[in-house]
């Protein structure tokens, strides 16, 4: 059973374990039906499976493996290939050069927070309409 703020179900995948827990369990409190993940493959799984109706996606911009641009390329394509509505995706990073890495060609629009998370500037974040095309 769902009892979220607006029903928004948010997808939360970061590699660090206590990011996870400490992220979830703030946006658990605000009342938002909060998913983790551990991995991009993890995440994709959950994403695509149809018990899911997610609507905000929040992932870690670096992790061993696949990297969040990775994650968010792929839930994109599959958006579009399933006809499924877009979802907001939020990047979270610690690292200086984010804005380079998500200006490059073929990176789809999103939104950006940087770590340590500001629960309140993520919760305003995730609260903004979804504006397509325009979150850069």
């Amino acid at each position: 059973m769902i009892n979220a703020v607006n029903n928004i179900e948010i997808l939360l995948v970061d590699d660090e374990k206590y990011i996870l827990e400490e992220v979830s369990e703030a946006l658990s409190d605000e009342g938002f039906y909060v998913i983790c993940a551990d991995n991009v493959d993890e995440a994709l799984r959950i994403y695509c499976s149809d018990s899911h109706k997610i609507s905000v996606v929040i992932t870690d911009l670096k992790m061993p493996g696949k990297s969040g641009i990775e994650l968010m390329i792929s839930i994109t394509n599959f958006d579009e290939i399933s006809g499924r509505h877009p979802v907001k995706i939020i990047m979270m990073s610690g690292h200086a050069e984010i804005d380079k890495e998500l200006n490059q060609e073929g990176v789809p629009d999103c939104f950006l927070v940087k770590k340590p998370v500001d629960f309140e500037q993520l919760i305003d974040v995730i609260k903004q309409p979804l504006l397509i095309g325009s979150t850069k």
